[in-house]
């Protein structure tokens, strides 16, 4: 449970960063690349809960074949991000046995 939620802040924290220094690289100003991240994901949280639907097919519904979407997705794919994050999950359970050891 505490490998899941309690550093998991911290883990979205990092991917809010990332996102923000993308939209600092392509010209927003930070208070304006850090206030649509944060609308960005607060709607796509929102629409989840509103709709109930499953998190892989909300990303199907928003990804156009051939899109931008796509292309940014198949490029994370490729650096492997999801197993980063997954890893870095497991990585704090394996702390936290070694904590109570």
């Amino acid at each position: 449970f505490a490998a899941l939620t309690g550093s998991s802040p911290a883990f979205i924290y990092l991917i809010i960063e990332a996102m923000i220094q993308a939209g600092i690289t392509v010209g927003f100003k930070d208070i304006e690349a850090q206030e649509l991240v944060l609308r960005t994901i607060e709607g796509s949280v929102a629409l989840l809960r509103h709709t109930g639907a499953e998190v892989s097919k909300a990303r199907s519904a928003v990804s156009s074949p051939g899109g931008t979407t796509v292309a940014g997705l198949n490029e994370m794919e490729r650096l492997n991000v999801r197993h980063g994050v997954i890893s870095g999950i497991l990585q704090t359970l394996e702390k936290g046995k070694e904590m109570e050891e």
